[in-house]
């Protein structure tokens, strides 16, 4: 099964992304940035022919033509952003941004 899984630099996405290699699965693992991108090439752990790294920004329309010619049997949309403390604190430019990758990019991604 090949499986997508956004925002898997570390953290739940990245153990997952681990898991199911392990399980034979063909991963594409991917990263907003090119430099989280770099720090993963380095990992001893994802130089295995089960893998394909990615730099993937899911609000980017040139990034998501990258996936035009995949054969993506599993989309697991993990990418997202948060924004700590409260809501009336919060930079609206932040709760925009929070909106464009949370909700209108993982809509366009699916």
């Amino acid at each position: 099964m090949n499986i997508l899984i956004t925002g898997a630099r570390g953290g739940i996405g990245y153990a997952s992304a681990i898991a199911l290699i392990n399980k034979g699965h063909f991963v594409y693992i991917t990263t907003e940035t090119e430099k989280q991108l770099d720090s993963l090439l380095e990992k001893e752990e994802l130089k295995h022919d089960y893998i394909k790294l990615m730099k993937l920004d899911i609000t980017d329309k040139d990034d998501l033509k990258k996936l035009e010619d995949l054969d993506i049997d599993v989309l697991i949309n993990n990418a997202s952003l948060g924004i700590g403390g409260s809501i009336i604190e919060a930079d609206i430019k932040n709760i925009r941004d929070n909106y464009e990758v949370n909700v209108f990019g993982m809509i366009e991604l699916t």
